[in-house]
């Protein structure tokens, strides 16, 4: 794997568990957006296949877990309660 793509898996799987492992509160809606934009701009999203999706990807995610008043389970470290029926 390119020395880019890896850095592109590595960076959005931070971002991912820096909003999934709790309840995103209102507030913090904008913040995320903004780290999804940060992280895509930094990878040239308009240039990189690989970081636009991806970025696409975490927006959909965090859509998915959170559409209609949705609140997800949270995963606990153990268990992965959070992947029980219904996810």
């Amino acid at each position: 794997m390119p020395d880019e793509d890896g850095k592109i898996f590595s960076e959005a799987f931070e971002l991912y568990n820096k909003y999934r492992w709790h309840e995103i509160q209102t507030d913090e809606w904008i913040q995320l957006s903004n780290d999804i934009r940060d992280f895509a701009e930094a990878h040239q999203w308009k240039d990189n296949p690989l970081a636009k999706y991806i970025g696409f990807m975490l927006l959909d995610v965090f859509n998915e877990l959170y559409k209609n008043g949705n609140k997800p389970a949270i995963p606990d470290y153990f268990g992965r309660s959070d992947l029980a029926d219904g996810y």
